[in-house]
């Protein structure tokens, strides 16, 4: 405890060794020690309070990145580590808790569920809760704001909360619908009612460690002032211009440290991450926040274990790390079973299942070249920013203020250098309607060019062919960045459904899936037509790269030598595609 104490200046001390049952609202500019504070507070109320983390703290975050962050934190402390959820997660274990049906695929409108369930009935889970901690608070907007709220209302009179949030970094007001109209600013103004509840400003600086990052962080009295004078735009534009981003990349090598791309929108995130690949400098994107890739380490602790449950003494001498009990307990949180042991084809068969996974079980960012959506980027902290100058402008819907937070977010992500780079032409680059894919066309927009590949687009169902072959390929050889050859299969093929085999170097390491094919033909038309026009059914793909090696859950395999227990390991994908019609199409 003595070192998180002598950690803390005066604020972050006010913030963090309070009683139990205190409600604040905590405002922390970028790199003001935010996560240093909830770690230290977490330590308080365990050593001095007698709370116990595991069962008596809750602690809520926007994103999984956001999770990341604190948990990773959290890890150094010794002892139990509180539950850290993301609020789409807690809106599953409300359902699950006080409803019988199937939860609703849709996200915000399981949230919605949620909330009406906490209204309609008590949850007994918050009975044993003596605090309750939510971060990245100016990002809980619409439907989550009201669950969040909901949840704050119930709580017992003696159980108390920090809200940690900066409103200079709100930047996700455009999710605020006529159904869903809460903002963070109403959020905090009605959790300010619920009892008495005080306020604690964190002014130290704890990140930027250059003249440039100080000046950017320096900016946030003008954001929350509205920035009637676009401080904001002028900061990045005095900011040093490095040239396309291919030109970046070799420098962003020599500085050391990570360094991230960071655009305004996924579109223009997919051409940036292809101008690194195509340079020699593969780059990993940042995926969105509902796509979730489980951790490698999974099927590689599991897929081969010789009997059909693991016990924990097993489980971590394999996992002497730190973060071996976090695992472990996120394991048994989505299979069940005992204490001290686990069944392996029940974690399987949770991964088949749609649910938000615990961030344990989800792969972590490994590359130090980034690239990133300003809005993806949020709630972390790399050594280098580039800020991706756009071609076209595209965002012209923004309010000023908006831009002001979103520009102001994008500058404070750097601890030492920003530097601008000049951005791939985007104005064919478009979110398509049907597939709900990003799409590069040609002069004709319904010409398509370009088609987006995402993580979830491998069949995971089954082992990739070759067996155990192959799994070693996949464990040893194969890596972030590779990239991968897509050649149609006409024998698993239809006029309907396309099905691409995965190359790596010559080895087949697994298939596109039925959600691909199906997004693909919706995009570029039924195949018929092409083959009695005399043109190929399909094209040619090229420019995918290998995001991450995966966890796959299939069923078991009781008549092959591989996925015994429906654990194995699959490539992750991403991209933006070019589609090729003809053998001699190398544009």
């Amino acid at each position: 405890m003595a070192a998180v104490e002598a950690a803390l200046d005066a604020e972050q001390e006010e913030a963090a060794h309070i009683d139990a049952d205190v409600r604040q609202v905590v405002i922390a500019g970028p790199g003001a020690g935010k996560t240093e504070t909830v770690s230290a507070l977490v330590a308080w109320l365990a050593e001095e309070e007698g709370v116990d983390p595991s069962e008596e703290i809750l602690v809520l975050s926007f994103s999984n990145a956001a999770v990341h962050a604190v948990g990773r934190r959290l890890r150094h402390l010794d002892g139990p580590s509180p539950e850290i959820r993301t609020v789409d997660s807690l809106a599953r274990e409300v359902i699950l808790d006080l409803f019988d049906d199937d939860l609703p695929a849709n996200l915000d409108r399981r949230i919605a569920v949620a909330t009406r369930l906490l209204r309609a009935e008590r949850w007994d889970r918050l009975d044993g809760l003596a605090h309750v901690i939510v971060d990245e608070v100016q990002d809980v907007v619409g439907t989550r704001a009201e669950l969040v709220l909901e949840l704050l209302r119930q709580l017992p009179s003696e159980c108390g909360f920090s809200l940690l949030g900066d409103p200079a970094q709100g930047i996700y007001d455009f999710q605020l619908t006529d159904k869903a109209p809460m903002s963070s600013a109403e959020l905090l103004s009605t959790a300010a009612q619920l009892g008495e509840v005080r306020q604690v400003v964190l002014r130290g600086q704890y990140r930027a460690r250059s003249r440039d990052t100080v000046a950017a962080v320096s900016l946030r009295d003008a954001v929350l002032a509205g920035d009637p004078f676009d401080a904001t735009g002028g900061r990045i534009a005095a900011t040093v211009p490095g040239g396309a981003v291919e030109q970046v990349a070799p420098l962003a090598i020599r500085w050391g440290g990570t360094t991230a791309f960071l655009t305004r929108d996924n579109g223009e995130a997919l051409l940036v991450a292809g101008a690194l690949a195509s340079a020699g400098f593969p780059a990993e994107l940042r995926r969105p926040a509902h796509a979730q890739v489980p951790a490698r380490w999974i099927a590689e602790s599991l897929a081969d274990h010789p009997s059909r449950t693991i016990d924990r003494e097993t489980f971590l001498a394999a996992h002497p790390h730190s973060d071996g009990d976090d695992r472990w307990r996120a394991l048994r949180r989505v299979a069940g079973g005992y204490a001290h042991e686990l069944e392996i084809s029940r974690v399987a068969a949770a991964l088949r299942t749609p649910r938000r996974l615990p961030p344990e079980l989800l792969a972590e960012p490994v590359a130090d070249i980034v690239v990133s959506t300003v809005h993806r980027s949020k709630g972390l902290e790399y050594d280098n920013v580039v800020l991706v100058d756009p071609r076209e402008h595209r965002h012209a819907d923004e309010s000023p203020a908006a831009e002001a937070r979103v520009r102001y977010v994008a500058l404070t992500r750097s601890r030492d250098r920003i530097v601008r780079a000049a951005g791939e032409e985007a104005r064919h680059v478009f979110m398509n309607g049907r597939s709900g894919r990003w799409v590069r066309s040609g002069y004709k927009r319904t010409h398509t060019l370009g088609f987006e590949i995402r993580h979830g687009d491998v069949d995971g169902s089954v082992p990739a062919p070759g067996s155990i072959a192959t799994q070693r390929y996949l464990a040893e050889v194969v890596a972030p960045g590779d990239s991968i050859d897509l050649d149609l299969a006409p024998s698993l093929s239809t006029f309907d459904l396309p099905v691409y085999s995965i190359g790596h170097h010559g080895t087949v390491i697994g298939f596109t899936s039925v959600a691909f094919g199906e997004a693909l033909a919706m995009t570029v038309g039924d195949a018929r037509w092409r083959v009695d026009n005399g043109r190929v059914p399909w094209p040619r793909l090229a420019d995918g790269r290998v995001a991450q090696v995966a966890t796959a859950a299939g069923l078991p395999q009781d008549d092959g030598p591989t996925g015994r227990h429906g654990l194995w390991l699959a490539p992750a994908l991403t991209g933006l595609l070019t589609l090729k019609w003809k053998d001699n199409d190398d544009d």
